[in-house]
């Protein structure tokens, strides 16, 4: 798909009116072609500033053997405190490169080294 092309489409599913589990396997799967990745992941969280939903570009399948512990170690680790700060930083930043903005221990925990790094997860926007 072309660089253009790719920016319409996903344009047009941000505008089309769809529900969030839709939209966003669709859109995970094509932001591929304009930011290149290892794999990306959609992360909804409410107004209580708990995580409320996300959505992996490859299913809790491929994470073999942490399939029940993944949504445990993310509200371990993403407290009130990491919530906030991550939340402030993208009110000010479109994307967040450096993870020791959340956490300056960010790239020592489980949720880092069993989630994110093995597949490619280092960015957030």
């Amino acid at each position: 798909m072309k660089h253009t092309k790719a920016f319409a489409h996903l344009r047009q599913l941000c505008c089309s009116g769809l529900n969030k589990e839709i939209v966003m396997s669709e859109f995970l799967r094509d932001v591929q072609s304009v930011i290149p990745s290892g794999s990306n992941v959609f992360t909804e969280i409410n107004e209580k500033s708990n995580f409320s939903y996300f959505i992996l570009e490859y299913g809790l399948d491929d994470l073999i053997g942490l399939e029940d512990l993944v949504p445990l170690l993310l509200a371990d680790f993403f407290t009130r405190d990491r919530i906030s700060r991550f939340m402030y930083w993208l009110t000010h930043y479109p994307a967040l490169t450096d993870a020791t903005a959340i956490d300056t221990s960010f790239y020592k925990s489980d949720v880092y080294n069993l989630i994110y790094r093995p597949y490619n997860q280092h960015h957030g926007l």
